[in-house]
């Protein structure tokens, strides 16, 4: 990694310890657990290394959910120089409060509009390719 910050890389889920999180309630993992089981992580979690093992950043969920879904490996950006003490928890703190979950409203065009868009897909079919109760 000589001359950058940081690398995307695949890293095995084993291989990251955590530490302290702002996030003590990490809440019902079922939902994002089928997704990334599908679709795989979209957004890459944050680690540093410490030593030959991986130290969590930012991305608690996430993490937790693809241990559930039974995934081996996580995509990982891993920092050259790690944020300890204040400076990891303000990271964890604009990581969780910039995250703004849809509406239902929201996520209800959002619906609509992929289903206009695919007149092939069902609202079962979407479903389960989003993850959701086909009541959503």
């Amino acid at each position: 990694m000589s001359g950058t910050t940081a690398e995307l890389i695949m890293i095995p889920v084993d291989s990251i310890d955590l530490e302290s999180n702002v996030r003590s309630d990490i809440g019902d993992l079922e939902e994002l657990a089928v997704s990334i089981g599908d679709h795989g992580v979209i957004q890459p979690i944050t680690v540093h290394r410490a030593g030959e093992r991986f130290v969590l950043d930012v991305g608690h969920r996430r993490l937790a959910a693809t241990r559930l879904a039974g995934a081996t490996q996580i995509r990982a950006i891993v920092t050259a120089d790690h944020a300890a003490g204040p400076a990891r928890s303000i990271l964890q703190l604009v990581e969780n409060i910039h995250r703004r979950d849809l509406g239902p409203l929201e996520e209800a065009e959002a619906f609509r509009a992929i289903l206009e868009a695919d007149p092939a897909l069902t609202q079962k079919g979407l479903a389960e390719r989003i993850g959701k109760a086909q009541a959503t």
